[in-house]
């Protein structure tokens, strides 16, 4: 049975050479003679040898910093992101990739401005961001571009060219929204998307689900699609217009809610005992809450936990294992009821990224 890993001790003693011939063949350094070349080469191929080239970049000293901005951790959402990044530094911190994580304060694009302003300023040699806002987000990629810094975006897909996306298809998950009030209500109806906690004419997350959603209802009979908008500034009359909405729709069949605030249109719905399909995304507690007590029909995994883990992993293997970043990570748009709410939230986390160890060439 072959071993997982070998040293050049190991592959000196299968090709009959000295330790230091293998050295310089795996270098490319020093004078070696073709057939001791030959002999080495056919035992690399023979065991499919495989450079270790983080312990190659520990021993050359380098040190590579990452940098990272995203919402607040004040919000649910937003706290599993910032989880599946802390799972990232602690996997990547020990061979040479230094993480610092800043945070704005959703819907402030100045604040947004002013983290990313400190962030250039300190020369990272890679940005993960979640750009939230459209307009904030879009000089500041174009200058990091223009610095040479790569940048992986997550959650909310930018115009500007980065290196990655890593999210879901966000109009494709606003058709699915809209197929499954459409399943449950076969005769037709009326059915509302509503926008919560975010400025919707700012937010390509809002208006790709938009998009999707009325797409799916386009030129079907007996079908009606409504709206709502509800800005984090109006947290104090929030629950005045959700009510005011109910009363001047009272026969909507059902409601897609286009961000983690689904609890809160559900809460009114118990309330005044509304009877219509609601479906929303994210698994975080108080969604997860009314989806157990059949209030939710539905929920769309976004799983901000990967999202930020793979933020940061992808940059890193990008300097450690000068790997490319791929340029686009379509996360899979997972629907979760009753049923199998309860493997999702055992199975939130990623696997571990399965690092080569140290104490190899």
């Amino acid at each position: 049975m072959k071993k997982n890993h070998y040293t050049i001790k190991d592959i000196a003693r299968l090709s009959n050479v000295s330790r230091g011939t293998v050295d310089r063949v795996l270098h490319n350094r020093g004078k070696v003679s073709h057939k001791s070349r030959l002999k080495v080469e056919k035992v690399l191929s023979e065991i499919d040898y495989q450079p270790n080239l983080i312990a190659r970049s520990l021993r050359q000293g380098q040190m590579y910093t990452l940098a990272v901005l995203l919402c607040k951790p004040d919000d649910p959402y937003w706290q599993m992101a910032f989880n599946g990044i802390q799972q990232a530094i602690a996997e990547f911190s020990s061979f040479g990739i230094s993480v610092e994580v800043h945070h704005f304060s959703q819907n402030d694009s100045e604040d947004f401005n002013n983290c990313f302003h400190t962030i250039l300023s300190k020369k990272p040699h890679g940005i993960a961001v979640a750009p939230i806002s459209r307009a904030s987000s879009d000089v500041f990629l174009e200058l990091s571009l223009e610095k040479n810094i790569p940048v992986t975006v997550f959650n909310t897909p930018v115009q500007t060219k980065v290196n990655g996306f890593i999210g879901q298809d966000l109009y494709q998950s606003g058709r699915i929204g809209g197929d499954l009030l459409a399943k449950m209500n076969k005769s037709g109806g009326k059915f509302a998307i509503v926008h919560m906690d975010g400025v919707f004419r700012d937010s390509r997350t809002m208006q790709e689900k938009d998009m999707g959603f009325r797409s799916f209802f386009f030129q079907k009979d007996h079908y009606e699609v409504v709206s709502l908008n509800i800005d984090k500034q109006q947290n104090d009359i929030q629950d005045e217009w959700i009510k005011d909405f109910f009363a001047q729709h009272p026969d909507l069949a059902g409601l897609l809610v286009s961000t983690s605030k689904t609890y809160k249109i559900a809460a009114i719905m118990e309330e005044l005992n509304i009877h219509a399909n609601l479906i929303g995304y994210d698994l975080i507690p108080q969604n997860v809450h009314f989806l157990s007590k059949g209030i939710i029909d539905f929920l769309i995994h976004q799983n901000p936990h990967k999202q930020g883990y793979l933020a940061v992993k992808d940059l890193a293997e990008h300097f450690l294992f000068q790997k490319d970043i791929p340029a686009q990570n379509l996360l899979p748009i997972d629907i979760v009821n009753q049923e199998n709410v309860n493997c999702y939230l055992e199975n939130m986390q990623p696997e571990p990224h399965d690092l080569e160890k140290t104490d190899r060439i």
